[in-house]
């Protein structure tokens, strides 16, 4: 399984990952998103375009941007939302996010769970409270016997212990010591990264099961 979190609109960056994979996993099956696809970098209508048209074989947990960007839209109120990235998503998408994508973004679960590796966007899941799942900062987790991997709270490196993972690295910001987007594939437990590069790729590649394949060849800039 190929686990990333906290993409923040950062598509191309995602994809140079992507590949990256593909070179060492090629028949890698699963890949799960941990919430905050969208929100600060350039192309959240990407990323959000390559989750939904790949349902079959990526899964994705809600984070908190996703529902910022619920609660901002059905409200009106857009002051929240844009203070934390919310205007580039808004301009990825030409002015206005779409109705489909609210609704599959209003339908994503706070969690999965295979086995006993639970993964979700803080490791923080209580059952009544929405906003502590997708908000609630620390690494202090109940004893439940899960391993959890997680986002949310940017790391200058991956953080690996014995019980949870924090694989959030600042893709998307620019300040020192950030700026890299990590996968985590399980259950081998290694790391693979890749610095921010939003430069557009002069190839696409599509995720299928079992593979990346080569979209149809782009003509260069």
């Amino acid at each position: 399984m190929i686990i990333i979190s906290d993409i923040h609109g950062c598509y191309w960056t995602m994809l140079r990952l992507l590949r990256q994979v593909q070179q060492k996993y090629p028949e890698e099956r699963k890949l799960v998103l941990l919430g905050d696809l969208i929100d600060r970098g350039p192309n959240s209508n990407k990323v959000v375009g390559f989750a939904m048209g790949s349902r079959s074989s990526v899964s994705v947990v809600m984070g908190n941007h996703e529902h910022l960007a619920v609660e901002a839209i059905s409200s009106g109120d857009m002051s929240g939302w844009f203070n934390n990235g919310g205007y580039e998503t808004v301009k990825s998408w030409g002015g206005k996010v779409p109705a489909s994508v609210l609704l599959w973004m209003r339908s994503l679960p706070v969690s999965l769970q295979f086995d006993k590796l639970l993964l979700s966007h803080t490791g923080h899941v209580p059952a009544d409270c929405i906003e502590t799942s997708l908000w609630a900062r620390g690494f202090k987790f109940q004893n439940d016997g899960l391993y959890r991997v997680l986002g949310h709270t940017p790391q200058v490196d991956p953080l690996i212990t014995e019980t949870y993972a924090c694989i959030d690295t600042g893709a998307a910001y620019r300040k020192a010591g950030f700026g890299t987007m990590t996968a985590l594939i399980t259950p081998s437990m290694e790391i693979i990264q890749q610095p921010y590069d939003e430069s557009e790729l002069p190839f696409g590649y599509e995720w299928a099961p079992g593979k990346y394949y080569e979209a149809a060849a782009k003509q260069e800039r």
